[in-house]
């Protein structure tokens, strides 16, 4: 009887980017296969996706496939992307012009039958922090309303310190927890340390990975995370 009034904290993260463009997929798929190969059964969870392309499943978002690939468990496609759409375009701008809005209640459904497995759950996001789902509602608002610990894919490239220091500012004035950074190299230049340097200089929010540029999917992905965060 008492489980019901005892329910452990579900095990979900929601994983934004500095912008879009800047690997949140690639960095969320990595940290899939990692935990995966760490032996901390993980699924991934791409509620809202554009852009398609050619899979064995046929004409899908790449992203999300990418997710139903590295997830633990065997799950149907539209259980990790239950709005898809084709063309590559904002979200919002998608859900006006096809009259197929994008409802929380669907996005936080999808979301409640993952974490019924008892997996970790990453739940990306698109674009940046702010991204719209409707010309009302933005997808942190949907965040804020389930009450997720978020983790931020940072492209590291020129500008990324302010574009850091503004997405770390507004998770935390919505009264989240972030419960760290990925640094994701977006090229080979030398100079992306010291981006990450600057990052840490001006936040307390742990760096809990490092992907270089171009890094294999699977060879190295469990030593470019500390995933002490998910145990």
């Amino acid at each position: 009887m008492s489980s019901h009034f005892h329910k452990l904290p579900a095990k979900t993260w929601f994983i934004t980017g500095t912008d879009t463009e800047i690997g949140k997929t690639y960095s969320t798929t990595r940290l899939l296969t990692a935990l995966n190969a760490a032996n901390m059964p993980a699924n991934g969870y791409k509620p809202v996706a554009s852009g398609a392309a050619m899979t064995t499943l046929g004409i899908k978002n790449p992203d999300a496939f990418g997710h139903l690939q590295a997830s633990f468990d065997d799950l149907a496609y539209e259980a990790i992307n239950p709005y898809f759409f084709e063309a590559e375009e904002a979200p919002h701008i998608l859900a006006h012009h096809e009259e197929r809005p994008i409802e929380f209640s669907v996005m936080t459904e999808g979301l409640r039958a993952l974490e019924a497995r008892n997996r970790i759950t990453l739940v990306e996001g698109a674009g940046g922090w702010y991204t719209p789902l409707s010309f009302e509602t933005s997808f942190s608002d949907w965040v804020i309303e389930n009450q997720l610990p978020v983790i931020v894919v940072v492209g590291l490239k020129l500008g990324v310190i302010n574009h850091a220091r503004l997405t770390f500012d507004a998770i935390e004035n919505a009264g989240l927890i972030i419960s760290g950074w990925i640094a994701n190299h977006l090229s080979d230049s030398p100079s992306l340390k010291n981006y990450i340097t600057g990052i840490q200089a001006f936040s307390d929010v742990p760096l809990i990975g490092e992907i270089p540029y171009q890094a294999s999917m699977k060879a190295e992905s469990d030593t470019y995370f500390d995933l002490s965060i998910f145990k």
